[in-house]
Order: structure tokens, then C-alpha cells, then sequence
């Protein structure tokens, strides 16, 4: 992969898996030394065995989870949309959510949320196969089997999902599960003895974990951070990410754009068409607004905390897709072309604004002219078919193919150039070389108030975090030489005594932050 590991989950969870590995802590996760009680260890756990893999901490180790989890999301959206709608849906479904700019990004990034939506679509797959006869749930001795596998590999799906993130991993899913079952009639499926056993299934992943916590003599305080503060303080938005309750209102369309334009239109052609068609809708309606719902009870809020969202929507889609009457002439395809003419403008606009004025943009402005010249390609291509006199179901399934194309092409310039291009800005590579130089191995980089994972990651070293002068001089003081990593902004928070024992004052810039490099103590030469 050509793009680096960025701050800051990308980074923070390289490091704290590869301190697992160098303190041979698995149970435990840490990061500095100190416990880590921010996340459960599963994805910690899989970017290590990606590192026995890949041969180290590499960026494909550390987003070997994410694409595991969107491959998971992708075989479920179609599985679901096979289903409900038929062959042609189950091949569209997924053709949509993986040009979903949010679930794209996802899905290549070294976070948990695609993993963790992986898990959760995987057992949301198998709770809506479960069979219906006769208004009972399991009526006889076979299909009383098909329901007790099904809704066990369910749990223990969801039980891994608790083990990515917590408890939303269980919540979520099966909230939705249950309210779409509700909106599509079929609460049926709520009826049957096998839940008292498969729920509480879900639960015996995170016991193991959590016994074995307990029999490795946990810090003081982990488990109570881990098991209460982290989840009740990020209910209550003590952690940061505030947003107004309406936020997902205007980033789930937002980000679900240019698909987003038909979703209307889609709902109501399935519900014209009535039966089994409006029963779907429903059905997806009910689990995207369950997912919006229930994250929009916290004031902590994020686009990718709604994720599950998007492939409910993609299946909305491709089922409405099959009822759209005249597509080509709807004004929602001119809007699309619209829109993807707009990013292909700025993309062309911001080059040339990097090449008259340099510092205005981060970056090579060059790696964006083939994303704009493909998405302005793009846009007179589909607005040319959206002219088209031809109103037949075929000719609307070409523009959808087309529309796809053009997508995917885009995206894919994005991640092939233009991500690349903001590694010097986003990764402090320079630290490697640094810390070669100036850090003996088994030392580690001093972080002066700032946690700063990515510049411990990428020094290679183990990383000590101070939140004051006292404890950063004697530290000093009992190492050799090292190099202390700094905010510019917080230079003048050194004492001068501090300053003194610096031998250089060097800057660098990593994402929007203007750090500083200082090393101290026995040059080597």
C-alpha cells in the first residue's frame, strides 16, 4: 500500500498492537506502558497476526481488520438483496455501498468501524434468514435446526462485534433486527425459545476475554475504565465529538452521495409497487432510522458511528432501482452528473491553485488533475445518457452501470494518487531516521503533552508520554541521549533549563499540527 499510516487511529492501534507484541501482553492491551482501556483487544489481536503475515506493522497488517469487515459487509448486503429483491439486486446492492464515499474510506483505513460493521452485517444476514412457516418460528424438527445454527453464529457474531467495540457491536444489530422485523410484519420472528440461549451466546467471547483479564492481575482501575467510564462517558460525550442531534440527518445523505439523489425516489417506487416490494422498504427503512436513532441519543457523535446504515440504504436502492419509471429522464441522473462535474472543477481548480500559490494547499496539487479530468469525463458521460430518448428499463440499467464506472474510477485515482501525495504531511517519516540517530534502540521517545502514538510508531521506538517540566527533566536526566517530540506551540512551556540541554530546535508538520523535534544529550557520530 502506498499510503502511509495516518493519525489518529490508524497509528494509535499499529502501536498499542505492536506493544502487545513487545511486552508479550496480549490480554491487556497498553500503549506508552500504561494500560489501554479506550477499545477491546479483537482488532489489536488481528493487526498482529497480519504483522506475522505481512512481516511487520505495516500499513496492509494494520488494515487487514477493515478489509476483512467491508469483504463481510459486502457478501452480506448482497446476500440480504438476493433475498428481497432477486439476482439483479444482489449484484447491484454491493456495487453501491462500495462507491459510498464513507464506507470506501472505511473499509481501507486501519480503523475498527468496518470490521465492526462486518460482524454486525454477517449476523444480521443470518437473523434475517431465519424461517417463517405457519405464523410459528420453528414449528417442526428441521426448521427448529436451521433456526438454532442461524441464530447461534448470530450471537457469536455479535459477541466478536463486542470485542471490536463494545457493547454497540450487540446493540445495534439487534435493535435493528428487531424493529425491521417489526415495520416488515414479521415480528414472528421474535417468538421462539432459542433466544434465551443464543443472546446470552453473544456474550461468551467478551467472558473469555474478560476471565482472562482477571487472571492476569489487571492494573488497578482498567476494568473499571474499560467496563463503565468508556461506555457511559462516551454516552454522555465526555470524550469529545459533540455534535447537535440532527448531525447523521445531513451527513447520511452526504455521505451516501451521489445514491443518496434516488433514495426518495426509490422508496416510493417500491411502495406503488405494494406487497412484497413495500414490505422491503419498510423493512430498511426501520433499520436505517433504528442505527440514526440510536446514535443520535449521544451527544459523541461521528459519521462512521451510523455505518450499518449505508448498507441498508444500498439495498433500498438496488431493490427501488428495478420499479424507477423512466430513469434516464428523472431529474436525479442530471443531478448526479452534476455533482460528480463539480468534483472534477474543484479538483482541476484546487491544481492550478497549488501551483499559483503553493503554500495554500498541503500537498503535490498534481496528483489531483487525473481525479478531475476523470470525474469531468465522468459527468459529460452521464449527462449525455441522461438526454437519452430511450425511457426502457435497459437503458436505465446502463446509466447505472455507468454511473458505478465513474465512481469506482474516481475513488480509485483517490486512493492510488492523491492519499499518497499527503503522506509527507499526514507522516512523520522524518522521525525515523531521527531517532536511528539520536535514540538508542531500547530507548524511548519523549512526548512532552501530547500522547502522540504515530510519532512513536514511526521512530520505532516505545514512546513516554509527560505532562510536565519535573518529570520530563529527571527522565532526561537518566537517559543518555534521546529526542523529545513537541507542539511548536508548547515550546514556551519548557522551562529554560530544559531548553538549554536541546541541541536543536527543528520543525515539522504533521496532518494540521506544527510539532517540533528536539534532541538531547551525546550526539552520535
Amino acid at each position: 500500500m502506498r499510503r502511509d499510516l495516518w493519525a489518529p487511529d490508524e497509528a494509535r492501534y499499529a502501536y498499542v498492537a505492536r506493544e502487545m507484541v513487545e511486552t508479550n501482553e496480549f490480554a491487556i492491551p497498553h500503549r506508552h506502558g500504561e494500560y489501554y482501556a479506550h477499545k477491546p483487544p479483537l482488532m489489536f489481536w488481528m493487526i498482529t497476526a497480519g504483522s506475522k503475515i505481512f512481516g511487520g506493522f505495516t500499513p496492509l497488517a494494520t488494515r487487514l481488520p477493515s478489509l476483512i469487515g467491508a469483504l463481510l459487509s459486502l457478501w452480506a448486503t448482497s446476500r440480504l438483496a438476493l433475498r428481497w429483491g432477486g439476482p439483479a439486486a444482489s449484484w447491484r446492492a454491493p456495487l453501491i455501498l462500495m462507491t459510498c464515499a464513507l464506507f470506501w474510506a472505511k473499509g481501507g483505513m486501519g480503523q475498527i468501524d468496518s470490521l465492526l460493521c462486518g460482524l454486525e452485517m454477517a449476523a444480521l444476514a443470518l437473523l434475517f434468514s431465519l424461517p417463517i412457516r405457519g405464523g410459528k418460528l420453528g414449528e417442526d424438527k428441521a426448521l427448529s435446526s436451521g433456526v438454532a445454527w442461524r441464530l447461534g453464529a448470530a450471537g457469536l457474531l455479535m459477541g466478536l462485534a463486542i470485542l471490536a467495540k463494545g457493547p454497540v457491536g450487540f446493540l445495534v444489530p439487534l435493535l435493528a433486527f428487531v424493529f425491521a422485523s417489526i415495520a416488515a410484519g414479521e415480528a414472528r420472528r421474535l417468538r421462539t425459545w432459542h433466544w434465551l440461549w443464543a443472546l446470552p451466546l453473544a456474550l461468551v467471547p467478551p467472558a473469555i476475554w474478560l476471565w482472562t483479564v482477571t487472571q492476569s492481575s489487571p492494573p488497578e482501575g482498567y476494568l473499571d475504565e474499560l467496563l463503565f467510564k468508556q461506555n457511559v462517558g462516551r454516552a454522555a460525550g465526555v470524550y469529545g465529538h459533540k455534535n447537535p442531534f440532527y448531525f447523521f440527518l445531513l451527513t447520511y445523505p452526504g455521505e451516501l452521495l451521489p445514491w443518496s439523489l434516488f433514495l426518495p425516489a426509490a422508496f416510493l417506487a417500491l411502495r406503488r409497487a405494494g406487497g412484497e416490494a413495500w414490505r422491503n422498504a419498510r423493512r430498511l427503512v426501520a433499520w436505517i432510522v433504528t442505527v440514526i436513532v440510536f446514535f443520535s441519543l449521544s451527544p459523541s457523535k461521528r459519521d462512521l458511528y451510523i455505518l450499518l446504515a449505508f448498507p441498508a440504504g444500498a439495498i433500498l436502492l438496488a431493490l427501488g432501482w428495478e420499479h424507477l419509471a423512466r430513469m434516464p429522464k428523472r431529474l436525479e441522473p442530471r443531478l448526479a452528473a452534476g455533482l460528480v462535474g463539480i468534483l472534477g472543477i474543484g479538483c482541476i481548480g484546487a491544481t492550478v491553485a497549488g501551483f499559483v500559490q503553493p503554500d495554500l494547499i498541503p500537498m503535490n496539487t498534481l496528483w489531483l488533475l487525473p481525479t478531475g479530468i476523470i470525474a469531468l469525463a465522468a459527468a459529460i458521460w452521464l449527462w449525455k445518457t441522461s438526454r437519452s430518448s430511450d425511457e426502457s428499463a435497459a437503458e436505465s440499467d446502463r446509466w447505472f452501470r455507468r454511473l458505478w464506472i465513474s465512481l469506482f474510477a474516481i475513488f480509485a485515482t483517490v486512493g492510488g494518487l492523491v492519499f499518497p501525495a499527503l503522506n509527507p504531511v499526514k507522516a512523520p517519516n522524518v522521525l525515523t531516521a531521527v531517532a536511528e540517530q539520536h535514540i538508542d534502540p531500547e530507548d524511548p521517545i519523549f512526548l512532552y503533552q501530547i500522547v502522540g502514538e504515530i510519532f512513536a510508531l514511526y521512530a520505532e521506538r516505545p514512546g513516554r508520554y509527560f505532562s510536565g517540566p519535573q518529570a520530563l527533566t529527571r527522565a532526561m536526566d537518566a537517559q543518555n541521549r534521546g529526542v523529545i517530540v513537541l507542539r511548536e506551540e508548547h515550546w514556551d512551556r519548557l522551562p529554560e533549563s530544559v531548553q538549554q540541554r536541546l541541541h536543536s530546535k527543528n520543525p515539522f508538520v504533521t496532518g494540521s499540527k506544527d510539532m517540533i523535534w528536539c534532541p538531547f544529550g551525546e550526539i552520535k557520530k
